[in-house]
């Protein structure tokens, strides 16, 4: 029986995390190893830039850039993080809260 999938608008990173999680497993992706998803990342980045250039600077082509575009690029990024966070056992919600009281605590 497949496992029926909801998303929600309120979405912590870790219940993110679990959905990637659901979504690998659905589409039969647990194969990438973790090197073959940083170079899927860096893929990724360079639509984001790609993106970037396209709405700050214009086309070269008929089509116009949107912040849809590059919202959708930037969630492909995530995607990949999310993935990154799942094969090495990080909880991204706890790791946001910890770098970033350090990171208030050196602008104290």
């Amino acid at each position: 029986m497949t496992k029926t999938l909801k998303l929600k608008s309120d979405m912590t990173l870790l219940e993110m995390q679990s959905f990637s999680c659901d979504i690998v497993e659905m589409k039969g992706w647990g194969i990438a190893t973790n090197p073959d998803l940083v170079m899927l990342l860096a893929e990724e980045l360079g639509e984001v830039a790609k993106e970037v250039r396209r709405l700050h600077f214009g086309t070269f082509d008929d089509e116009d850039a949107t912040k849809e575009d590059l919202s959708y690029e930037l969630i492909d990024v995530i995607n990949y993080v999310l993935r990154l966070a799942n094969n090495h056992g990080i909880d991204l919600d706890k790791a946001f809260i910890e770098k970033n009281e350090k990171i208030l605590k050196r602008l104290a």
